[in-house]
């Protein structure tokens, strides 16, 4: 399914889904996401600023990993002529080995849509001046997805002072699951609760 869609179509969705919740309310909304999630969360964001209250990025895409992205510049190059190939995948990157072996996953990823998400982390990184609503960053020290360090470039990139980034020191990509999930958890619910309250222009 994954190879007949795209950044566009992702981003028109989540837009979709934010209008349809702020014609619901009346109020703006938290936005939050993991990996690609935090791609689409963040361009929600800078793009829809009036109808965002707060964001939440976890284990942010805007950069992958050198052993992530390597085999993909080959697929770039050849994009004209299609790229309807699949790559093995060793399973969810999990440190927490009971929590993996819970953790649904596909054992192949489709070449395009990883394209996409590197290129969507190059859309992204450009708009992040655009965000001014309370940001919350939480990335998992052993992320071997994307890289630890794309936690502090993305909030100094960020275009609000009022930014929150947490190191999971146990943890791999998939944070939410992994061995700092009750911290991750807890930090989450603060500012839910901080940011639903902080007033938007």
């Amino acid at each position: 399914d994954l190879m007949r869609v795209g950044w566009n179509d992702w981003t028109e969705a989540a837009a979709r889904a934010l209008d349809e919740l702020y014609e619901c309310t009346g109020k703006p909304a938290i936005v939050a996401g993991l990996s690609l999630g935090s791609l689409l969360a963040t361009h929600l964001a800078a793009n829809f600023g009036s109808r965002v209250a707060g964001l939440a990025v976890m284990a942010n895409a805007t950069r992958l990993s050198l052993a992530s992205r390597a085999p993909l510049w080959i697929f770039d190059v050849t994009r004209p002529f299609g790229n309807a190939f699949f790559m093995p995948k060793a399973g969810a990157d999990i440190r927490d080995p009971s929590a993996r072996e819970r953790h649904l996953t596909y054992d192949v990823n489709p070449i395009k849509s990883a394209i996409e998400v590197m290129r969507a982390g190059r859309v992204v990184s450009a708009e992040l001046g655009r965000v001014t609503c309370p940001t919350l960053v939480i990335h998992g020290r052993f992320d071997r997805v994307c890289p630890v360090a794309n936690a502090r470039r993305f909030a100094d990139g960020l275009g609000t002072k009022d930014v929150e980034v947490r190191i999971m020191a146990n943890s791999g990509h998939i944070v939410t699951s992994d061995w700092d999930r009750g911290d991750v958890a807890r930090r989450l619910d603060a500012f839910l609760s901080r940011t639903a309250h902080v007033p938007r222009p």
